[in-house]
C-alpha cells in the first residue's frame, strides 16, 4: 500500500471479489474461509486490485451476528486498517439491525481487540468479545482527545 495512488475501499465484497479473499490467504499462508452463504458475507479491504485485510460476518438471527475472522495483511499493519475493518463491519451490521455481535479472537487479536474496548466474555480456544454497535460507536474513536 505504502506509495500507492489508488483508493482504498472497505465494503461487503461482492461475488467477483472473493478470488482477492483466496489470494490474500494463500499469500499469508491462512486457511481459506468458508464461502459466503445466505447468512454470512465478507467485509474487503481492496487497494484497487490489491486486497489488504477481509472480515467473515455471520449473521445468526435477526438482532445477533458473529465475526469470525478480522484479518489485515501483515505488511499493512499499524496503519490503522483493522480499525477502520472493525468499524465497517460493525456500521453494516448496525445498519441492517443488529444489536449484538461475538467477534471470535485469538492470540493475534487480544490487544487489538483490548485497544478497541472490547472486554472477553468467553475465554477458551476461541475468546469471544461482545460488541453492541450502538454503544460501540457512541464512544470517542481511539485516539480523539476531549475539548
Amino acid at each position: 500500500m505504502k506509495g500507492c495512488d489508488l483508493l482504498i475501499e472497505m465494503k461487503r465484497a461482492l461475488t467477483p471479489e472473493l478470488p482477492l479473499i483466496d489470494l490474500l490467504c494463500r499469500e499469508e499462508g491462512l486457511a481459506l474461509p468458508q464461502r459466503p452463504t445466505d447468512s454470512a458475507f465478507f467485509m474487503l479491504i481492496k487497494d484497487g486490485n490489491i486486497p489488504l485485510g477481509f472480515s467473515m460476518v455471520s449473521v445468526d438471527t435477526p438482532h445477533a451476528a458473529h465475526i469470525s475472522y478480522l484479518y489485515i495483511k501483515r505488511s499493512e499493519r499499524g496503519l490503522g486498517l483493522g480499525d477502520g475493518l472493525l468499524r465497517a463491519s460493525l456500521n453494516l451490521l448496525d445498519l441492517m439491525g443488529i444489536s449484538q455481535v461475538l467477534l471470535e479472537g485469538h492470540e493475534a487479536l487480544t490487544g487489538f481487540l483490548a485497544h478497541e474496548g472490547l472486554k472477553p466474555i468467553l475465554e477458551g480456544d476461541k475468546t469471544l468479545y461482545y460488541c453492541a454497535p450502538r454503544e460501540f460507536f457512541s464512544r470517542k474513536c481511539k485516539g480523539s482527545e476531549r475539548q
